[in-house]
């Protein structure tokens, strides 16, 4: 991909632009579809997108975890839960512990390499 252009890739979309230090920056969006009323999980090309929204195809009932693939130290998501029912969803890892969303809601969730911790919310 070019810099400076959208590319679609997996389902993610991303924007990948050389900035003008020198450095990288890398945007993608990804939308997550549950599919069921049950705890679901993301794809490691999924997460290389740092905008996640979440919906549902269904009416959650109760609090479902979205797992997250090993990510490394210091990951930072926007992640936003747009899913009916009104449930919480929780960012969670293999292990360690997890960053509830509530519904309706938009919150940065920050990972230390193991846990999923919850910032500000809107």
């Amino acid at each position: 991909m070019a810099s400076g252009q959208w590319a679609i890739n997996g389902g993610v979309l991303s924007l990948d632009s050389v900035l003008g230090n020198g450095n990288r920056l890398l945007v993608g969006l990804t939308a997550k579809v549950m599919a069921a009323d049950a705890n679901d999980s993301l794809t490691a090309a999924q997460c290389a997108a740092r905008i996640i929204v979440v919906t549902s195809g269904v009416s959650l009932t109760a609090l479902r975890n979205i797992v997250m693939p090993t990510v490394e130290a210091g990951q930072l998501y926007l992640v936003s839960n747009q899913t009916t029912g009104g449930q919480s969803i929780k960012i969670i890892g293999a292990s360690g512990t997890g960053a509830t969303v509530a519904t309706g809601k938009v919150a940065w969730v920050f990972c230390d390499g193991t846990n999923f911790v919850a910032g500000p919310s809107t």
